[in-house]
């Protein structure tokens, strides 16, 4: 935020510098792991060597694409066309399951002519991205989703030939060997709506929280395996010592036991369904009666443990990691707080000049002090500066120190100096001053100096001239 004289519209130039934003912090964290595995060479040295791969990658810039390819590809005209292309081959896509839903035992073909315009849009638009960011296309910011776009046009293009190829057979012989890859294809039909994503902000936010915390929900399933398998196995040793008491699986119950509990696997399950509303937890619990009191002690334990710890823990996992997730970037703060003093200096200017009168500000129009001390000594506009985290309490000082010799201050000048003065202080700020009451100390004991060995040179000069005058007097 930097003050400017000599624009044009306004005397505030609001810059941002360049931020050296990095793609990930993976390297650091494949050097965390190879510290931890001094003990093996070999993996440690993948690690290392997957580390360098990383910062290299990260230290890439993609530089300013100009022309006029690159200004149709970076318009929002052209992503809105994108937009509008997807939406369309989704609806296209509905229309065509429920038309296939609707005709049971029927093979329906798909609109080739279509299907071609689709993935002829679809090629275009990417080489047209390929041909303004080139080899950058895969390792800028939006990688990922460039990488998914790449891919997917990819798997269109090969349904759309496999298709066409095994329509104009005569034998009909490759359709029986393409069929299960052509189905597998038709998969890529559901992903082009994915791609809808990236052009919704918190619909994309909430896509990545999910991928990014894939691997938490690895770990947290493999955590209700085993808590589940720990207490199927107590059910199913309890069990088999029941059935040994009463000399094999007859009598009163045993039906209902060996429908919930007939074996771990189908302990599990019937565990998962008790917690997860596939059935109610009172049957399976009223069908462990005949074995007695212990397993259904065990069985509402494993309800509490389930229901008050692990499900708790293992949302807290998930919320945790899309907090981090949801954080936003550095580029995205920045961005935010510039418009928000943007924002406030439009408005304090605006307030400033309603105080003179006048509709528009001029480059030079001024504000006198008695102007402002009025208007500051009205309680609102103390709150709203106040709101702002600007806090004026000497308004003489305030105003003297930007003057510039003339009695008013310049409106903009005045607006940009509250905006400076928003917040507290911090210790950079009481660094700041420090280091300039240093320099002023030094310049100040330098022209001490200077005038200390200029009035020597002067008590000489006097006192050579009053000897020179005492021997002309001789």
């Amino acid at each position: 935020l930097a003050f400017s004289e000599g624009s044009s519209d306004a005397d505030i130039s609001w810059d941002m510098p360049a931020l050296a934003t990095s793609h990930s912090g993976k390297a650091a964290t494949l050097r965390q792991h190879s510290e931890r595995m001094r003990e093996h060479s070999l993996a440690q040295r993948g690690l290392n060597q997957m580390a360098r791969a990383f910062d290299m990658l990260e230290t890439i810039r993609e530089p300013v694409r100009r022309g006029g390819l690159a200004v149709v590809v970076q318009s929002v005209y052209f992503n809105l066309l994108s937009l509008m292309v997807i939406l369309s081959n989704t609806i296209y896509i509905t229309l065509w399951a429920d038309y296939e839903l609707a005709s049971p035992g029927v093979s329906v073909e798909p609109e080739q002519a279509l299907e071609w315009a689709f993935s002829a849009f679809y090629c275009l638009e990417l080489a047209a991205k390929l041909a303004v960011h080139r080899f950058y296309f895969f390792l800028n910011e939006d990688w990922c989703w460039n990488t998914f776009d790449f891919l997917l046009v990819l798997l269109v293009l090969l349904e759309n030939c496999i298709s066409a190829f095994s329509s104009v057979d005569p034998t009909g012989s490759v359709n029986i060997m393409f069929i299960r890859v052509l189905r597998l294809f038709k998969l890529a039909r559901v992903l082009r709506i994915m791609r809808t994503f990236r052009f919704f902000r918190e619909l994309r936010l909430m896509t990545e929280c999910v991928v990014g915390s894939m691997m938490n929900a690895v770990w947290c399933v493999a955590l209700l395996f085993i808590v589940k398998y720990i207490f199927a196995l107590l059910i199913a040793q309890a069990i088999v010592g029941h059935w040994f008491d009463q000399g094999g699986t007859e009598g009163p119950g045993a039906a209902m036991i060996l429908q919930f509990y007939p074996s771990v696997s189908g302990i599990m399950v019937t565990l998962l369904q008790s917690t997860t509303s596939g059935l109610d937890w009172a049957d399976a619990f009223h069908a462990l009666a005949p074995t007695g009191v212990v397993l259904q002690v065990l069985f509402i334990a494993f309800i509490l443990v389930f229901t008050v710890s692990i499900w708790n823990i293992v949302t807290s996992v998930f919320v945790e990691k899309a907090l981090k997730l949801a954080q936003p970037d550095l580029d995205a703060i920045v961005m935010e707080q510039l418009s928000q003093e943007k924002s406030m200096f439009k408005s304090l200017v605006d307030f400033f000049s309603s105080i003179q009168g006048s509709e528009e500000v001029d480059d030079e129009e001024e504000i006198s002090p008695a102007a402002f001390k009025q208007k500051v000594d009205d309680p609102k506009f103390r709150c709203y500066l106040s709101a702002h985290g600007i806090d004026v309490k000497n308004v003489k000082t305030f105003f003297s120190m930007l003057s510039t010799g003339s009695e008013g201050v310049e409106i903009k000048r005045l607006a940009h100096a509250c905006v400076r003065m928003k917040g507290f202080a911090t210790s950079l700020d009481l660094q700041s001053l420090g280091f300039e009451s240093k320099l002023m100390h030094q310049k100040q004991m330098q022209i001490l100096k200077r005038m200390n060995q200029q009035m020597k040179q002067n008590e000489l000069a006097i006192q050579k001239m009053i000897e020179e005058s005492s021997l002309q007097r001789v």
